[in-house]
């Protein structure tokens, strides 16, 4: 669901004049997108949420040894998240970000929706950016669950492409044989076949190592 909505974000930032650009964190893992041109301070000091859910994060690894799954992720925002007033107006929420600019920054920031142009998005094909999740994810794996691809695919072509023609992709490669499905479960004839490959040199080394 969050990189449906990244996604969706991501083509009406487009469609409003903005470019985006994709980030990612230290260890290079994937962290949403921000519009080009916002200085990366003005990010930072926006930014106390990522502060607080890495925060999170890094006490979770301490007490579990493990890095927390996208759902755990997911509960440690939530019950991070500070009590907010629920009865305030979007002009009260923007003032109150505004007055938390100076004015340096609000020049910074002039300039970028200065700059912006209202155009109409031209979408891409989608089957470029399965074809890197597919490369991507069975590079790894044999099988993997559909929604893992679809996950990498939307990363990929972020606010270029849409869910239901990448959808429609998959369904195509399903159609033709080039990705085979069981459930919620997808594999390709590739990754079955180096998986096959691997059990009968397996099982040769195992009966030479027999005699």
């Amino acid at each position: 669901m969050s990189e449906v909505y990244r996604n969706a974000l991501a083509r009406e930032v487009r469609a409003i004049g903005y470019e985006i650009e994709c980030q990612r964190d230290a260890k290079g893992r994937d962290a949403g997108f921000e519009i080009r041109g916002v200085p990366a301070e003005l990010l930072a000091k926006f930014s106390q949420r990522s502060r607080q859910r890495d925060l999170a994060i890094e006490k979770f690894i301490e007490q579990h040894g493990r890095r927390p799954t996208d759902n755990e992720v997911a509960v440690l925002v939530r019950d991070s998240r500070a009590d907010k007033l629920t009865e305030i107006s979007t002009r009260e929420v923007r003032e109150k970000q505004r007055s938390r600019l100076t004015p340096r920054e609000e020049q910074a920031l002039e300039a970028v929706r200065v700059a912006a142009r209202f155009t109409s998005v031209d979408l891409d094909s989608s089957a470029p950016s399965l074809e890197h999740a597919v490369q991507h994810i069975f590079e790894r794996v044999s099988v993997a669950r559909d929604h893992e691809v679809l996950r990498e695919a939307l990363r990929h072509g972020r606010g270029r492409i849409q869910l239901t023609d990448l959808r429609g992709e998959l369904n195509r490669r399903e159609s033709v044989g080039g990705v085979l499905r069981s459930g919620h479960e997808i594999a390709t004839a590739v990754s079955l076949e180096r998986e096959r490959n691997m059990i009968a040199a397996a099982n040769l080394d195992s009966a030479h190592s027999s005699r």
